[in-house]
């Protein structure tokens, strides 16, 4: 989110500097997180890397059906008003 704040920073009155805090801190906090659990807490490393390819997995498969989803949001858009 702070990604997107920085890079659309123009199209408002957004201050860049929170938000470009924001992902320094995550690029240093990201790395130190994976590093912990490597060392201290391999087990839940482990069920985190599992968590994230079946969502990875779920996200793949959503996307493969959405042209469908597209014809269906086109088809209810002709409904409103």
């Amino acid at each position: 989110m702070c990604y997107l704040a920085v890079r659309e920073r123009d199209d408002g009155d957004i201050n860049p500097i929170p938000p470009v805090l924001g992902v320094v801190g995550l690029g240093v906090f990201i790395p130190l997180l994976i590093g912990h659990l490597w060392m201290d807490e391999r087990h839940v490393f482990w069920v985190v890397c599992a968590i994230a390819v079946v969502v990875l997995a779920l996200e793949l498969l959503y996307f493969e059906e959405g042209d469908t989803i597209h014809e269906d949001i086109e088809e209810f858009e002709r409904y409103l008003p």
